[in-house]
């Protein structure tokens, strides 16, 4: 649990752990857009999804011209699908809701995320910290 005003910080190394390093940047990404205009977490999972799907047969919201009157349903099914193909992108999903759903049940249900990435400049591989 983390207490209201809490901060979060997570260490990732991504040359030791490059699996972990992507699921925290999504995860914090995903806290960061809670309360964004510019895009939902859901739309950033599923671009991470796009993005590290290696097989076309997961490939997401792809239809056919004709199709796209009738397939709004099939595309958010075939998003979700394609989220529990893929490990990390199925483990933020879920930590989000759990997050999304206490956040409901809050004193401050509209409190913003603040995330920040800092990195060492000047060293290859270096480890990174995350802060929300």
């Amino acid at each position: 649990m983390i207490r209201n005003g809490g901060m979060i910080s997570i260490a990732t190394y991504p040359a030791t752990n490059v699996e972990e390093d992507m699921a925290v940047k999504l995860f914090v990404t995903c806290l960061a857009l809670l309360t964004s205009n510019i895009r939902t977490w859901e739309e950033e999972i599923i671009s991470f999804v796009k993005t590290t799907s290696t097989s076309t047969s997961t490939a997401i919201g792809t239809t056919s011209e004709e199709d796209d009157d009738n397939n709004a349903n099939d595309n958010n099914d075939n998003d979700l699908l394609a989220i529990r193909e893929n490990d990390i992108a199925f483990v933020v999903y879920r930590a989000m809701e759990k997050i999304v759903d206490q956040r409901k049940y809050s004193n401050n249900p509209k409190s913003t995320w603040r995330v920040a990435q800092h990195e060492k400049l000047g060293m290859d591989c270096a480890p990174i910290l995350y802060t929300a």
